[in-house]
């Protein structure tokens, strides 16, 4: 396992310390198991197809499907913090 430092809001790491206590379970574990849930509803989508075979995407080229492919992956990200945000 790897170590890491997490700064967190007075508020949750309150919440976080409470729910330890109560579940009598480490903070850390609980940290994991939050992240084990969060992490793949928002992870990067890989695009099936880049400019290529049936799938072709207008405007994107060999030359400029990395810049695409960062902008769309940036579009997405913005739309789940929005959703989160609601």
């Amino acid at each position: 396992m790897r170590r890491t430092t997490v700064f967190l809001p007075e508020e949750i790491a309150e919440a976080l310390l409470e729910a330890s206590r109560r579940l009598g379970r480490p903070q850390s574990e609980l940290l994991r198991e939050a992240l084990e849930e969060y992490l793949p509803r928002h992870a990067r989508p890989w695009p099936g197809s880049i400019g290529a075979g049936r799938h072709h995407i207008a405007g994107v080229t060999a030359r400029n499907a990395k810049a695409w492919v960062r902008a769309e992956w940036s579009r997405q990200r913005d739309i789940a913090r929005a959703e989160d945000q609601q």
